[in-house]
């Protein structure tokens, strides 16, 4: 389903935003949440907003950018490590941050065309 951009979204700009979770057990013992707590959660999320798991897919007749409310989802990838959190933290982070995220696919519009 097509779905028109906002004059909110038409005044902001594209940006792809990776997030990388991760949590530790706290001094009280409490532990992290379940991965399929936190799929679950997300997919609740992204059932209440279709605009976050649809796409942006181009330009229609008159022009103008939509989302394809296709519920195409989110990108979810799970993986476990042998190492403390904290020991990872006390590495130089901001020099290997961005190899923990997903590449996203590029998609330049020219002139209104994909």
């Amino acid at each position: 389903m097509k779905s028109p951009l906002t004059v909110f979204d038409r005044a902001a700009m594209d940006l792809y935003v990776p997030s990388v979770y991760a949590w530790n057990t706290d001094a009280s013992g409490a532990e992290a949440p379940s991965n399929d707590k936190i799929k679950n959660s997300l997919a609740a999320v992204l059932a209440r907003f279709p605009h976050l798991a649809g796409r942006f897919f181009g330009v229609d007749e008159h022009g103008r950018r939509y989302f394809d409310l296709n519920d195409a989802g989110a990108l979810v990838l799970e993986a476990t490590a042998s190492a403390s959190l904290a020991d990872a933290l006390s590495h130089d982070v901001p020099a290997h941050v961005n190899e923990l995220y997903p590449k996203a696919d590029k998609v330049v519009y020219q002139n209104g065309n994909k």
